[in-house]
């Protein structure tokens, strides 16, 4: 029978078990389904062999308490070309939603049942509109919960904590493990659970381990940081000096907080400022960068012409990672798409020695994933001429009106 368990009735906090009324001796085992044909052969033949077995009903009543959201709206929205939104992204207490248009008359119904099912989440909310503000945040509404205006949150992601205002920064709880991996890979070393805490362990019954912990950690240069996803735990974790940067002023704070609440130390150097002077700065003072990483999706990639006339010598040629989202048409090929649109923008080629690769992180529309390019920072560009910080607004050279995807992408994050 153990083997059969999905045949079993599965209503929360209800036993599938029970006491036949009529005689006390016997056990009343309930059933997902009435039909006999749904009825798997082995719990048929079992019935047939042992005496005293035999199908019957029993009276189950299905509530509120036992639906699934999914269930639940079903009753209500019933058009069937309504597809019933039951996902969402937790960022703390908060659900956030994306509701799509032909779901709005019932957001209100949506938020109370999401909250209600999902005992963690006090506030629910949805996007409206597009992400093309100035810090890639957007607009929101309350649909469910306390609509009073505050959206601090505060979260753990791999173990460490973070505070924020999610109405004011970027965050995305679904980059979990995109962040882990680039964290690990530079750290050259890996964070597994149930190790205990002491010596050389990470919070939580975390362990670091590796063989880099001789070795002198790299520097790296985190230009568009957010609230830390990157650069808290390379610092707090890892021990890895992170120069870290974000134009957005709320971000900006969240990063200082979060070093504070994880005790990043002096390892973590946070900056206000824009991406394009951010890498001017640490040319012009012979910041020695061993990785770069550049995580505004939207952009970041055109962020690379500032590396032209990068003080190689003193700065060295750091290993990059750059986030983008790409496009293709029919029979193209993402790699080398990512590869060009890279070039372009440090205005010379990536050589086969500069170890480029590419990592497809998650789909974000049919045919559109976001990518992350790795490479090490060709030497060619220390004789290309400096771009001119005057010349680009929201992050955009003024001319071209827009990066990938045009206008609709004219975020400046740095």
């Amino acid at each position: 029978m153990m083997k059969e368990r999905s045949f079993l009735l599965n209503f929360p906090r209800r036993k599938n078990v029970y006491d036949d009324p009529e005689d006390p001796s016997r056990r009343i085992v309930v059933t997902n389904t009435v039909e006999g044909s749904k009825v798997p052969a082995a719990v048929q033949e079992m019935v047939e062999k042992e005496e005293g077995w035999r199908f019957s009903t029993f009276p189950v009543e299905k509530g509120y308490a036992d639906m699934t959201v999914e269930e639940v709206l079903r009753t209500i929205i019933t058009d069937p070309s309504v597809e019933i939104p039951t996902s969402f992204e937790g960022v703390g207490h908060i659900a956030h939603m994306n509701l799509r248009e032909n779901v709005l008359p019932w957001k209100y119904v949506v938020g109370r049942v999401v909250m209600d099912k999902n005992k963690n989440i006090s506030k629910v909310i949805t996007k409206v509109g597009t992400i093309e503000s100035e810090f890639r945040t957007f607009d929101m509404e309350c649909i469910a919960g306390s609509d009073d205006g505050n959206y601090e949150v505060e979260l753990k992601e791999e173990g460490n904590r973070f505070k924020f205002d999610f109405s004011k920064v970027y965050w995305n709880s679904k980059l979990a493990g995109e962040h882990r991996r680039v964290v690990e890979e530079i750290a050259g070393r890996k964070k597994e659970k149930g190790k205990g805490k002491g010596k050389g362990k990470g919070k939580g019954g975390e362990a670091i381990v590796g063989n880099a912990a001789n070795t002198k950690p790299p520097v790296v240069a985190d230009i568009m940081a957010g609230v830390g996803p990157f650069a808290i735990p390379l610092t707090s974790d890892f021990k890895v000096p992170v120069l870290a940067n974000d134009l957005n002023p709320s971000s900006y704070l969240g990063l200082v907080e979060n070093g504070k609440l994880n005790k990043s130390g002096n390892l973590l150097t946070p900056y206000n400022l824009d991406g394009r002077e951010f890498i001017h700065k640490l040319s012009d003072e012979g910041t020695r960068v061993d990785y770069a990483v550049m995580n505004l999706p939207a952009i970041a990639v055109e962020f690379l012409d500032a590396f032209r006339g990068w003080d190689v010598g003193r700065c060295g040629r750091p290993v990059v990672y750059v986030y983008g989202f790409y496009k293709a048409e029919e029979g193209e090929d993402y790699d080398v798409l990512v590869r060009e649109r890279c070039e372009r923008a440090l205005g010379v080629k990536i050589g086969e020695g500069d170890e480029f690769g590419t990592h497809r992180v998650r789909d974000v529309a049919p045919k559109k994933p976001m990518m992350c390019a790795r490479f090490r920072l060709p030497k060619e560009v220390e004789g290309m001429e400096r771009v001119d910080l005057g010349d680009y607004e929201m992050g955009i050279r003024k001319e071209e009106g827009g990066g990938e995807g045009g206008d609709k992408k004219r975020q400046k994050l740095g």
